[in-house]
């Protein structure tokens, strides 16, 4: 089938009740948009663009702080108001993944052409930005919702990063999420050996300190590393994306230092009015911030690097034009390339070495299945020399970093999102 009459089949789909797209737009969109920008706050605590407020800490079972990093430059980005998501996977019933994909579309095309326009986006404008959303690998993920809990609660898989940056957003605002908390990303699609790159910047990416030397993760097959394969149910909630399967990245650290950030935000353009708070609050908001900024830039980078991966491999959807293709794969090489380029500059050339999944299967005769996961000891000893590099170097995050972000960047411009 054509690219066209994919997309059309998938489309009217969403589309074919009466009440049309106008409907659908109103029913499902807040007039608030959730805007992630840098405010300049009395004292320089919420500095422009998170300017101040990067720190490294190391993590057993709360965090504590270790030493100050160079300050990374900030990333701004748009969000939609709407949750569109869904908090758990057992109240998910009935839910059409298209239609939520409207408010998410509406708002970005909004913002792409209200310099040029008064109206509202136009029907064949929207259907245009969500004919490229529908490009992208379905992303979900696990977060601890319930105190100490060493179970996860499951996620509903989104078509955009964004819904599920949403989702944990509004998790910390209503004060669901413990002081530390584990938020792990899966992604459609048994990505290969080489998505461990991805793996390996979000581990550089984070501002905690794992300690390797201990079991990470253990299964009836194996000690298990960060990334890992299947892991459980797929919900193909986009249908121009068949890949079977999926990646999840397990080890994505985080804390929640200041639940109201947003709250404080809205004072910031007023001095007089942020005086009101305490100044341990306002330094927690700062850190709060960059909290929001990795949560935004991992969930990008990990949809985003899975799409680039899957072109590199050929198995993106056929409807995405050979154009775009062919540039998220020479994204792709860019990015192993420039990874593996600052990891030497640092002296962790070997870190790469370790297989993470291997090509041929293990069986598992016990549970009727098979696992790609490579043994983990060469991965575990790559781990523990790469937080020790990371430690006593700040900037290689910093260069990492910027690394994922130019990477985000790519791929969005290639697809015109």
């Amino acid at each position: 089938m054509r690219e066209k009459e994919q997309f059309d089949a998938a489309f009217k789909e969403v589309a074919r009740d009466k009440g049309g797209i106008k409907s659908k737009i109103a029913k499902n969109s807040r007039s608030a948009v959730l805007s992630f920008e840098g405010r300049s706050v009395l004292a320089g605590v919420l500095l422009e663009g998170l300017a101040g407020a990067t720190m490294y800490a190391g993590i057993s079972i709360h965090p504590a702080f270790l030493l100050p990093t160079v300050p990374i430059s900030g990333m701004g980005v748009i969000l939609s108001g709407e949750p569109i998501v869904y908090k758990l996977l057992n109240k998910a019933g009935g839910i059409n993944p298209y239609r939520e994909a409207y408010p998410i579309a509406e708002s970005k095309i909004s913002k792409l052409y209200e310099s040029e326009q008064k109206d509202s986006p136009s029907k064949e404008q929207i259907e245009s930005f969500l004919k490229k959303i529908f490009y992208l690998p379905p992303v979900g993920g696990k977060i601890t919702l319930e105190s100490n809990s060493l179970r996860p609660t499951p996620l509903f898989p989104a078509l955009t990063a964004d819904e599920k940056v949403e989702e944990v957003i509004k998790f910390r605002q209503n004060k669901e999420l413990d002081e530390a908390y584990v938020h792990q990303l899966t992604v459609q699609g048994k990505l290969p050996d080489a998505f461990k790159y991805a793996a390996l910047a979000l581990i550089i990416n984070s501002t905690y300190r794992s300690d390797w030397k201990k079991p990470f993760y253990e299964a009836d097959w194996a000690k298990v590393a960060p990334l890992i394969h299947g892991g459980g149910h797929v919900n193909n909630i986009n249908p121009l994306w068949r890949s079977g399967g999926r990646t999840d990245f397990l080890q994505r650290v985080a804390t929640v230092y200041e639940p109201e950030l947003e709250d404080i935000e809205r004072y910031a353009s007023t001095p007089q009015l942020v005086t009101q708070f305490p100044l341990e609050t306002l330094d927690n908001a700062v850190l709060e911030q960059e909290e929001r900024r990795r949560l935004i830039l991992d969930i990008n980078f990990y949809q985003r690097g899975a799409f680039a991966l899957h072109a590199k491999i050929g198995t993106l959807p056929d409807v995405v034009p050979p154009d775009i293709a062919r540039k998220a794969r020479e994204t792709w090489e860019d990015f192993v390339k420039n990874m593996k380029s600052i990891l030497n500059s640092y002296g962790g050339g070997d870190i790469v070495k370790p297989r993470w999944f291997t090509r041929i299967p293990r069986p598992l005769p016990s549970w009727g299945l098979i696992r790609y996961e490579a043994s983990y000891k060469r991965i575990q000893e790559a781990l523990t020399s790469l937080e020790e590099i990371k430690s006593k170097n700040p900037s290689l995050r910093q260069e990492v970093n910027l690394l994922m972000a130019k990477t985000v960047s790519s791929i969005d411009n290639a697809i015109g999102i």
